[in-house]
C-alpha cells in the first residue's frame, strides 16, 4: 500500500515522498551553511556561549566560596587540635568514636567499629578502655591473637586507674587463653 501525503497543495505518493523529503533535507542543509557562511548565525550563538561562560563563571565562584568555608571550618578543627599537649588526650575525639564504634560493634559491622576504636586510640594513646575496646572488636572478629595484647595493654594501663576496665580485660584473656578455638 502506498501512502499519499498532501504537502502544499500537491499530492506525494510512496517513492515521490521519499524524493520530496531527501530534497527538503537537501534545502534545509544547504540553508544552514549558507547561514554559517555568511555569519547570520554566529550572533546568536555568541549570546549562547556568552550565557553559557557567565554560569560557567558564577559556578566557579559559588564552588570557591563553598572551599573557603571548608578551610575555614578545617582551620578553627586544627586549631583546636593543635592545643592538644603531645602525648595527650583528646577525650572528645575519643568520646565520640567510642560511642560509634560500639554501635557498630554492636551491630556486628567490626570493619567499622575497629575503624572508630583506631580512631579513639589515635587521639588517647594511653587510654585503658581503648585498649579494651580493640581487643573486644578483634575477638569478635575471630582475630584472637590480635585481641590479646590489646586486652593486655588495658590491664597494664587500668590496674591503677580503672578496676572495671582491668577486669574485664583479665577476664576476656583469661577466656580466650582457655578457648582452644
Amino acid at each position: 500500500m502506498l501512502t499519499t501525503v498532501l504537502i502544499r497543495g500537491k499530492r506525494y505518493r510512496g517513492v515521490d515522498l521519499c524524493v520530496w523529503l531527501r530534497n527538503a533535507t537537501v534545502a534545509v542543509v544547504a540553508a544552514v551553511a549558507i547561514i554559517n557562511v555568511t555569519g547570520c548565525a554566529d550572533n546568536g550563538m555568541a549570546e549562547a556561549n556568552a550565557t553559557q561562560l557567565q554560569q560557567q563563571q558564577q559556578q566557579i565562584t559559588d564552588l570557591q566560596t563553598q572551599i573557603d568555608a571548608l578551610k575555614n571550618q578545617q582551620t578553627k578543627f586544627y586549631s583546636i587540635s593543635s592545643q592538644i599537649a603531645p602525648g595527650g588526650c583528646d577525650q572528645g575525639v575519643t568520646h565520640d568514636a567510642t560511642q560509634r564504634g560500639d554501635e557498630k560493634l554492636a551491630g556486628q559491622d567490626y570493619e567499622a567499629a575497629l575503624g572508630y576504636f583506631e580512631d579513639a586510640q589515635s587521639a588517647c594513646p594511653n587510654s585503658a578502655e581503648t585498649e579494651l575496646n580493640l581487643g573486644r572488636v578483634y575477638d569478635a572478629m575471630g582475630e584472637r591473637d590480635q585481641a590479646a595484647p590489646h586486652y593486655r595493654r588495658a590491664i597494664e594501663l587500668a590496674k591503677n586507674s580503672d578496676p572495671t576496665v582491668a577486669s574485664q580485660a583479665r577476664t576476656a584473656l583469661g577466656r580466650i587463653a582457655s578457648d582452644p578455638n
